[in-house]
């Protein structure tokens, strides 16, 4: 292995890196090389003050994600991922079925790693080509899911911490300086949100099946 040093948090730091140079790109200007018995001399020496007190840091505010939010929050979020799962795999279906491709076929164009919003452009591409008038009603629907994925993304991915009274909130993510103040969350806005993935990829799916499969026109309370 090829030795490196770096200092942070009051301290000098080892880091290891392969002798082939497959991981040359993480080696930053910052790191100075060094010899294994150096390597071996700044790993057996006690941490630095500074380091100690970050980790205490982190240390607390991982105690505060174990604890935090309340259960029935914990609930709610668990089904907002169920509920936005569910979306996106009824957009792959969906465009395997405007584009009258199989499952099979369909996995080769929307598999692997596609985000939503790539899922969506690719929705609206298939619809533009094959049933233009749809093209409004779709995009319309689509800035709506966008918005749910969007919400998902700040409810599940932020740490959440305990403000004045023990109401819940979410914050960025925790350091030495980040602050415990955050964004008030109430329980409804979870609830709210698993209950609308729902009631999207209902309406979506109503829009496009209705029109591939089954050959019906669409109306106007499918895109309220």
């Amino acid at each position: 292995m090829k030795l490196f040093k770096k200092f942070h948090l009051g301290q000098w730091n080892v880091h290891a890196f392969e002798e082939d140079g497959s991981q040359d790109a993480f080696i930053g200007a910052d790191m100075l090389p060094i010899k294994a018995t150096e390597a071996d001399l700044i790993c057996s020496a006690p941490p630095s003050k500074e380091y100690e007190e970050h980790m205490r840091l982190q240390l607390e505010a991982l105690g505060r994600i174990k604890s935090w939010p309340p259960r029935e929050y914990k609930e709610a979020l668990g089904q907002i991922c169920v509920n936005s799962a569910s979306l996106e795999s009824t957009m792959r279906t969906l465009i395997w079925a405007a584009a009258g491709m199989g499952s099979e076929t369909g996995m080769i164009f929307t598999g692997g790693k596609k985000s939503t919003t790539e899922l969506g452009d690719m929705l609206q591409l298939v619809v533009k080509q094959r049933a233009p008038d749809l093209e409004e009603k779709l995009k319309t629907l689509m800035k709506e899911v966008n918005k749910a994925f969007e919400n998902r993304g700040i409810y599940v991915h932020s740490v959440w911490t305990v403000g004045d009274g023990g109401i819940p909130l979410i914050g960025k993510f925790f350091s030495e300086k980040t602050s415990r103040n955050g964004k008030l969350v109430k329980l409804e806005d979870l609830e709210g949100l698993a209950i609308g993935f729902g009631d999207i990829e209902g309406r979506l799916s109503s829009l496009v099946l209705e029109r591939f499969v089954l050959g019906i026109a669409p109306t106007a309370s499918l895109t309220r």
